[in-house]
């Protein structure tokens, strides 16, 4: 059985099983030749309703159908009934959320409180044009630190509730001391329809709110105006949240494909040098090479390949290299699955610091919190023990190459925390 750095069995389901992963990622990430191969592939396998669970967990239903309709791929009918229930289902979804992020970034401007939705809100108003093209799980959206409680009470006001009850101080101090949150903060609220939205005031990554708010504007979307980031800075918010999620495809594919998207446009623009000089503001010039070299090896032809040739000039031989590796580790990730999140706290010294920070002030509410957000995002706690066993076993399993690539991901968040 295929195992990973995550200590789990890589085939626990069929559309788990390594070859397919790399199959799923080329037909939708790849060029025409790299789809039409790996549609082959697929097709030989028989695997095509298992490709379409796997597209839909990583969220990128959209771009198969449309990899489906451009190879002009002959599936069996059995498939087509699950594959419909499944981008209905997304759809339908992600346009409840779009429409319910438009009405709240209304009511932040009817309030005259600055906001913007960035990440997936922005990509599909600026990209995508609708939630056809682009699912979207919530809203995120971004203020300033000092509109904070204003931004709360009008979103309580709205009908939405924190996932997590209690003091919100008790909550800022989680955030302080969880090393996931990569210097970013956020906090996740609900509506009774089960909408969120991820209310962010804090970025990291040298990421300036104040600025990004300031070159925000207004587009159309479901035919209604909302105010979104500028192109430069939906690319580089794109890459940091790659970079948040370890290079992982699980949660990070549909950003690949965003950040394809958001270097076309801007040197359709002729914006490129404006994002680069962001970019490089940010400490986010690896990450984003990074990202570049995974893209130029799907389509060498791409966009993304001419900014990888702008990009490689400019950094040093080291910072070129640690991209490299941390390009590396995407692509191991898309073959054996996400690594355990908890190998980095060992190469990270500052993580280990808050955790025994929360560890020794207010563990049992840190602790309370945290297994509230796990039951949120996968459906169960984490007990401890189960936890150290986990990262135990992945120790074990981790090879020289695999340190280096770590290592490269964990110095790309120290520079940009």
């Amino acid at each position: 059985m295929a195992q990973s750095l995550n200590g789990g069995d890589m085939r626990s389901s069929s559309s788990e099983i390594r070859p397919l992963r790399e199959a799923v990622f080329r037909f939708v990430a790849g060029g025409g030749g790299a789809s039409g191969a790996a549609a082959a592939e697929i097709a030989a396998s028989r695997l095509w309703t298992d490709a379409a669970s796997l597209a839909n967990r990583w969220s990128v239903l959209p771009p198969f159908n449309r990899r489906l309709a451009a190879c002009g791929v002959e599936v069996p009918e059995s498939f087509w009934p699950v594959f419909r229930t499944l981008a209905t289902n997304a759809f339908v979804r992600s346009a409840l959320q779009a429409r319910k992020g438009i009405d709240v970034l209304r009511a932040f401007q009817q309030r005259g409180i600055p906001a913007a939705g960035f990440k997936g809100l922005a990509s599909m108003a600026l990209l995508w044009g609708g939630p056809e093209q682009r699912t979207i799980q919530d809203v995120d959206v971004l203020v300033a630190e000092r509109d904070l409680d204003g931004s709360l009470a009008l979103l309580a006001s709205l009908g939405f509730r924190p996932l997590v009850g209690g003091e919100f101080a008790d909550y800022e101090a989680f955030v302080r001391r969880s090393p996931g949150f990569s210097g970013n903060a956020e906090i996740t609220l609900y509506d009774g329809e089960r909408c969120g939205i991820d209310l962010h005031w804090r970025l990291g990554a040298g990421l300036s709110v104040e600025g990004i708010l300031a070159r925000s504007s207004q587009v159309e979307l479901l035919g209604a105006p909302v105010r979104v980031v500028a192109l430069e800075d939906g690319l580089a918010l794109c890459v940091h949240h790659m970079l948040r999620n370890g290079f992982s495809p699980d949660k990070g594919l549909r950003d690949l494909l965003d950040a394809e998207e958001w270097i076309e446009l801007a040197l359709r623009r002729e914006a490129l040098d404006r994002t680069l000089e962001l970019t490089a503001g940010s400490g986010l010039s690896g990450p984003l090479l990074a990202t570049t070299v995974v893209l130029a090896g799907l389509n060498p032809g791409s966009p993304a390949a001419v900014m990888n040739s702008r990009l490689a000039t400019s950094i040093t031989p080291s910072e070129r290299a640690a991209a490299g590796r941390l390009a590396s580790l995407f692509l191991l990730q898309v073959r054996e699955g996400s690594l355990n999140s908890d190998l980095l706290y060992l190469l990270r010294p500052n993580d280990l610091k808050r955790i025994a920070s929360a560890f020794f002030s207010g563990w049992r509410r840190h602790r309370e919190i945290m297994q509230s957000a796990e039951i949120e995002l996968e459906g169960a706690t984490r007990p401890l023990p189960s936890r150290l066993a986990a990262l135990l076993c992945s120790v074990a399993r981790v090879r020289r190459r695999h340190l280096r690539m770590l290592r490269a991901l964990a110095r790309a968040k120290d520079a940009a925390a």
